[in-house]
C-alpha cells in the first residue's frame, strides 16, 4: 500500500513544526549513523585485512548514502512550500517559518519564505521590511529568481512601477546570457513575463496585461499560481467592463483563494460587478483597438 503525502491542510501550525523537527531529527541520526560504517570499514581494512581498493569502494557507499540522505532532507524541507502553493494558506506558512526562524533552520530560506508569506497574505510593508534585510543572492543562486520574483510582486502591490522596471531590467541582463534551454532561462523568462504583465496594467495597457496573464495561467501548475493568474484577469475583467467573466473569476478565487489577499480583493470586485451590465465582446475588441491606436499616435508623434 503506498504511503498517502502529508496533508498539511489538516494541521495547525504547531502540528506543521512538530512534523518537521521529527523529519530533522530522523535526517540528524541517519547522519550519525555513518560514524560507525566507517569506523567499521576502517576496521575490515587495517585488522582484517581488506585492500585499501574495498575501503574506497565502502566509502563510496558511504558517500552515496549521505548524498541520499540529503536529498530526502531538501525533498522534505520543499515539501513545506505546499503549504502555500496548493493549500494557498500564506498566514499558515509564514507563521512556520516565523516559528524555524527561530529554530536557525536555514536563515535565508526562512525569511525569503516569511517574506512570500507575508505578501501572499496582504501584508506587504512587513513583507517589504523582510526583503529590505535579505542579502540579494547571487546568480548563480537557485534563490536568485525567487528573490528577484518576491520583490517584484510587494513592488506591484505597493504601486512603486520604478522598482519593477529595475527588476526588469536585472532579471533580463541575466537572463540573457543563460542557456535558453536550462530550467533557470525559463524560469528568468516566465519572470520577465510576470513583470510584464505588472507593468502592462500599471500602464493601462490592458490588451499586452491579458496576453501575459492569459499566457501564465495555462502554464500554472499550482493552485496559488492559477489562483494569482485569475486574480490578475479579474481585475482586467472590471476594467473593462466584462463583469460577468469578473464574476466567474472572482468565485472561483473567493473558494480556492484560502488566506490570500486575492480573496478580500475578489470580494470587492464582486460587489463592483453585481448589478452592472457585462459588456459584449464586440464592445471590448473596440475599446481595446481605439486604446492601441491611442497608444501608437502618442509613440508617432515622439
Amino acid at each position: 500500500m503506498a504511503k498517502q503525502k502529508i496533508n498539511y491542510k489538516r494541521m495547525t501550525v504547531d502540528q506543521v513544526v512538530a512534523y518537521h523537527n521529527k523529519k530533522l531529527l530522523a535526517v540528524g541520526i541517519a547522519h550519525l549513523l555513518t560514524i560507525p560504517l566507517v569506523a567499521y570499514f576502517s576496521y575490515l581494512t587495517y585488522v582484517r585485512g581488506y585492500t585499501l581498493f574495498m575501503f574506497a569502494f565502502f566509502m563510496l557507499g558511504v558517500l552515496a548514502y549521505n548524498y541520499a540522505v540529503r536529498t530526502y532532507w531538501k525533498v522534505k524541507s520543499s515539501d513545506l512550500n505546499l503549504i502555500l502553493l496548493k493549500d494557498c494558506d500564506p498566514k499558515k506558512y509564514a507563521a512556520v517559518f516565523e516559528i524555524l526562524k527561530k529554530y536557525k533552520f536555514q536563515p535565508y530560506s526562512a525569511d525569503l519564505n516569511r517574506a512570500r508569506g507575508y505578501y501572499y497574505a496582504g501584508e506587504f510593508q512587513k513583507a517589504k521590511e523582510i526583503m529590505d534585510q535579505i542579502q540579494l543572492p547571487k546568480p548563480n543562486s537557485p534563490r536568485f529568481f525567487q528573490y528577484y520574483s518576491t520583490l517584484a510582486n510587494i513592488a506591484d502591490a505597493l504601486g512603486d512601477t520604478e522598482t519593477l522596471m529595475d527588476m526588469r531590467e536585472r532579471t533580463r541582463s541575466i537572463t540573457v546570457n543563460l542557456k535558453p534551454k536550462s530550467n533557470k532561462a525559463a524560469n528568468g523568462r516566465q519572470l520577465l513575463n510576470i513583470i510584464d504583465n505588472m507593468l502592462a496594467i500599471h500602464n493601462n495597457n490592458y490588451h499586452h496585461s491579458r496576453e501575459t496573464a492569459e499566457a501564465l495561467m495555462d502554464i500554472a501548475s499550482y493552485s496559488l499560481s492559477r489562483i494569482t493568474a485569475a486574480y490578475r484577469l479579474a481585475k482586467l475583467d472590471v476594467l473593462i467592463g466584462a463583469y460577468k467573466s469578473a464574476i466567474e473569476r472572482c468565485e472561483y478565487i473567493i473558494d480556492d483563494g484560502g488566506t490570500t489577499f486575492f480573496v478580500k480583493e475578489a470580494k470587492e470586485m464582486l460587489e463592483i460587478c453585481h448589478g452592472k451590465r457585462s459588456k459584449t465582446a464586440e464592445e471590448i475588441q473596440k475599446q481595446d483597438d481605439a486604446k492601441k491606436q491611442l497608444t501608437q499616435s502618442y509613440a508617432s508623434e515622439e
